[in-house]
């Protein structure tokens, strides 16, 4: 939501009686009793906004009123305690502890999962792996599933240059509740993922970009990201587990709000005039940068990701 109001907002569970808004400044809808929210406060590299954005975290509660009652479970350490270290036999054993907490949001999806997830050896709160089921062989067919869905252009409208999107059918939003496979993608590679009136997030479709030792990638703006008053753009590093790189640097991410400069020196989003080619040098921690260089992104063995 942008632009958003100061004021109180009502985060409510879907199925929840309480429909008026009546009185706050918005609502937020989750589909589910159980999640997670995720404040990103972009910042420009200077202490007094970082001490700004402390001011409004310091002043952000959350409040509980009119409770269900009863109360669903709370998420404890023992329910993500004693897992497989495999990831797709973990992953089958979490489903199975929050399955009974976090119930489909679509009257479709709570007709047919609870089945589904029988077949597949949930329930009761419990996994228990089918005879004869080869996980291996299904994570490997999950992911076929995942690549041939990527694959079909018509999901992956191109940008130009080699830069496409999801489809907005599927990005950040799945109202229809029949989109499994785009859904499954979203949970892995983007996690939290905004909806497109929000945020963009393009890609290079399936290629992959992983950083190896002396390796570098330079990224090369034909010119200058146009970005709204309340907008911004990033390149951002994360690592194989999806974390931010820690650098020498101490730099996370750059855009519209870093100093990049043109060859000539001048910012890029400086109070001048010029508009043109600019470029992101992203290259290992063990690698002294070119001296003409003004700003530094560096790291080892990541894998990068465009957000934008």
């Amino acid at each position: 939501m942008s632009a958003s109001n100061a004021g109180k907002y009502l985060l409510r569970f879907a199925d929840s009686d309480c429909n008026d808004c009546n009185g706050y400044e918005g609502c937020i809808t989750s589909p589910t009793p159980i999640g997670s929210l995720l404040v990103r406060v972009e910042v420009k590299d200077n202490n007094t906004d970082v001490a700004h954005v402390d001011s409004y975290l310091h002043n952000s509660t959350l409040a509980s009123i009119n409770p269900r009652t009863p109360y669903l479970p709370a998420l404890t350490l023992t329910d993500f305690a004693q897992l497989s270290n495999t990831t797709e036999l973990s992953t089958l054993q979490l489903t199975a502890r929050l399955e009974s907490r976090a119930a489909p949001e679509t009257d479709l999806f709570k007709a047919a999962v609870p089945a589904i997830l029988a077949l597949a050896g949930i329930s009761n709160g419990s996994y228990r792996q089918p005879a004869g089921v080869n996980l291996t062989l299904a994570s490997a067919l999950a992911h076929a599933s995942s690549f041939s869905f990527e694959n079909v252009p018509s999901n992956y409208p191109s940008l130009g240059n080699g830069w496409s999107i999801l489809n907005n059918s599927y990005s950040g939003t799945f109202k229809s509740g029949t989109a499994i496979i785009p859904r499954a993608i979203t949970a892995v590679e983007l996690y939290l993922q905004n909806t497109p009136s929000n945020a963009l997030y393009p890609t290079l479709g399936s290629t992959q970009l992983s950083l190896t030792d002396s390796e570098a990638y330079l990224f090369t703006f034909s010119g200058k990201p146009p970005v709204a008053d309340d907008g911004f753009w990033s390149l951002t590093m994360y690592d194989d587990d999806g974390y931010l790189v820690s650098n020498p640097e101490n730099t996370y991410a750059v855009g519209d709000r870093s100093n990049i400069t043109y060859p000539s020196g001048d910012l890029v989003y400086g109070n001048g005039t010029e508009d043109g080619s600019f470029q992101v040098l992203v290259q290992d921690a063990n690698v002294s940068p070119p001296s003409n260089w003004t700003k530094k992104y560096v790291s080892t063995h990541v894998q990068i990701k465009m957000g934008c």
